[in-house]
């Protein structure tokens, strides 16, 4: 339960602060949308990016043994992390 509060609440927590510091102190405009709908859209791609690429990478670290040992599309160990997080 704590795991589906943190993925709901650290994308909302970040839109917040962003939201404030840029809507509010620094005025970027965001061309009539919501600006925490703006902040949202950015925050979402940024972060399905960064754990997908993060774990993607991982992925290649912790399957060395078998990428070296066994012939396989070796694109298929990243791709899978990817898709997970897509999920």
């Amino acid at each position: 339960m704590l795991g589906a509060a943190w993925a709901l609440l650290q994308p909302a927590a970040a839109m917040g602060i962003f939201a404030l510091l840029f809507g509010r102190f620094a005025r970027i405009p965001s061309d009539g949308i919501p600006y925490p709908l703006f902040v949202a859209c950015g925050l979402v791609t940024w972060m399905y990016l960064a754990s997908s690429v993060g774990a993607g990478a991982m992925s290649l670290v912790e399957h060395r043994a078998l990428l070296t040992k066994v012939y396989l599309p070796r694109l298929l160990v990243p791709l899978a992390p990817l898709v997970t997080y897509l999920l």
